[in-house]
């Protein structure tokens, strides 16, 4: 028995040393990688008690509500917690 494992060992190391290498790991996808930072600083940025994930939440729900009531007000507070998330995000200070 001896004998043929060690045929099977020798026949199985030739393979190896005769095969490539195994390819890299393709590199995560740019986008999911952009989007998950994206969140993160949305959580570190804040004005005050202002971050801007609360503001896109607010404009979601304020955009819902426009859709369901057609009232105009619910359109302009959305268009202003909307552009609110920009500015928080790009001026609001990071918290520790």
């Amino acid at each position: 028995m001896s004998d043929k494992s060690e045929k099977y060992e020798d026949e199985i190391e030739e393979i190896l040393k005769g095969s490539a290498d195994l390819p890299e790991a393709p590199p995560p996808n740019p986008l999911l990688e952009d989007l998950k930072i994206w969140i993160r600083q949305s959580y570190a940025r804040r004005f005050g008690a202002i971050s801007p994930l609360k503001l896109i939440v607010l404009s979601a729900v304020m955009g819902i509500l426009f859709m369901v009531t057609k009232f105009p007000l619910f359109a302009w507070l959305t268009l202003v917690a909307f552009l609110g998330t920009y500015v928080v995000f790009f001026l609001g200070r990071r918290s520790r």
